[in-house]
């Protein structure tokens, strides 16, 4: 078993606690393990059945993304040996906690807490503590230095996206008029135009289209919603089967949304995007370019939906209009597809074609 890839970040994090105990039964789903990153607490899920055999990382070891922290065997009695070599040259090695072992009381928490203040230069006395008893966790120390905390946080996102830097793309942009969703809105306030857009983009990227050519899963598109915290900006991956309806499209990205700024992602949340979708139209930005993931060929920037006119014929027609831009990795696709796929995504929102609403 082991530690899965987690969104932008490259580190992995510290283990907070062990879910299950060695000989203990799993089934795929099953929580094994909490880990708590730069950016999170994570659970971590099995992802085949069996019986945890033996625990390679104990509760406080630091561990990163690929370490092999368990071994999930086929019965109770089977044996897995110390020396057992990793199934590939990409996992990196388990670091033990400073702290770990320092006392017989350690405390879940704290010893990240203690290192984070380390790194950050925070006397821990003037820390207030909103653990249990008023212990002082790794939170309070990161929202004591929420601007450092940031600025590692983008230099993460940097290194993550310097493949994208390196590799050729182009951006293209198209004006779509969005009219006819006023009214249908103000109907469904539990939907927003964010949720309507995404919709768009799952309808308008079918799988084995040349922006998709290789769907990721079955469950749907694999959207990146970039989101903004109070510690930095998130990437968490949102499935979008291209016939769910709006209703069920909110639900799932408000509850997504909800962990991500309480820090309580899943693993299931950290995957790789195919598409990468920012919304800045709330902050009254009209056009912008969003940067993609690297195993992301496609994201979509969108701005803000305002008043605008058309001319047709001669003739001046008020309207609402959006720009939607898309910024394409073009060792996948070319420009001709690119603007296929706004064509598309432009169907939808002027003329609602795929558009979905719950039954009833």
């Amino acid at each position: 078993m082991r530690i899965p890839r987690l969104g932008l970040s490259e580190a992995g994090g510290r283990i907070l606690a062990w879910h299950k105990r060695e000989g203990d039964p799993v089934e795929v789903g099953d929580v094994l393990l909490e880990l708590e990153t730069d950016k999170a607490s994570v659970e971590v899920t099995a992802a085949t059945a069996g019986y945890l055999g033996r625990i390679a990382a104990p509760e406080g070891a630091v561990v990163e993304s690929g370490a092999v922290v368990a071994w999930i065997t086929a019965s109770p009695d089977e044996q897995v040996h110390a020396g057992r070599p990793s199934p590939g040259p990409e996992a990196p090695a388990v670091s033990p906690s400073p702290h770990q072992g320092a006392t017989s009381g350690w405390v879940r928490a704290s010893p990240y807490a203690r290192r984070r203040a380390a790194e950050l230069g925070i006397a821990l006395a003037g820390v207030t503590g909103s653990g249990p008893g008023g212990r002082v966790v790794a939170r309070d120390v990161e929202r004591l230095a929420r601007g450092s905390t940031a600025g590692r946080w983008r230099e993460a996102v940097a290194r993550r996206l310097q493949a994208t830097v390196e590799a050729p793309e182009f951006w293209v942009t198209r004006t779509m008029e969005v009219a006819r969703w006023i009214a249908p809105l103000a109907q469904h306030p539990q939907v927003t135009w964010t949720d309507l857009f995404l919709q768009a983009l799952a309808v308008s990227l079918p799988a084995g289209s040349p922006l998709r050519p290789q769907p990721r899963s079955p469950s749907g598109l694999q959207v990146g919603l970039a989101v903004a915290t109070d510690q930095g900006l998130l990437l968490p991956v949102l499935a979008l089967p291209s016939d769910l309806p709006l209703e069920a499209i909110a639900e799932r990205r408000k509850a997504l949304l909800a962990r991500a700024r309480r820090g309580q992602l899943q693993d299931g949340d950290l995957g790789e995007p195919e598409l990468v979708f920012s919304n800045l139209g709330m902050f009254g930005v009209d056009r912008f370019m969003a940067l993609r993931d690297p195993s992301a060929p496609v994201a979509v920037a969108v701005g803000r939906v305002g008043e605008g006119v058309r001319v047709e014929g001669g003739a001046i027609r008020a309207t609402w209009l959006v720009e939607v831009t898309a910024t394409v990795d073009h060792r996948v696709a070319d420009g001709a597809e690119a603007a296929r796929f706004l064509q598309q995504v432009a169907r939808y929102l002027e003329q609602g074609e795929g558009a979905r609403w719950s039954q009833g």
